[in-house]
């Protein structure tokens, strides 16, 4: 299976939303001004349910000028694409 996610911004957040429009919790947030990435919630939000047969897409909707933005992407990508593999392989 796929889970797809949106990174966008908003004035006080980058906003990482799943795509599913019957999802209904919240979509996991970083603060722009602190940029604190909360692990747990960001692994109880990407990966609820995963097994090791999922694949996750996350599509950058920010613009290429926003330099913070791109690390924060670089970021969520790399820890999301890395637990699917450690998962893999259990």
């Amino acid at each position: 299976m796929k889970r797809s996610f949106t990174l966008n911004k908003n004035d006080n957040s980058y906003v990482l939303k799943d795509t599913n429009p019957n999802r209904k919790d919240e979509p996991f947030t970083i603060d722009i001004e602190e940029l604190k990435f909360d692990t747990a919630e960001f692994y109880d939000y990407v990966f609820y349910g995963v097994t090791e047969d999922f694949e996750i897409n996350i599509e950058n909707c920010l613009g290429e000028d926003d330099k913070s933005g791109a690390i924060v992407y670089k970021t969520i990508d790399e820890i999301a694409q890395g637990v699917l593999e450690k998962l893999k392989e259990n």
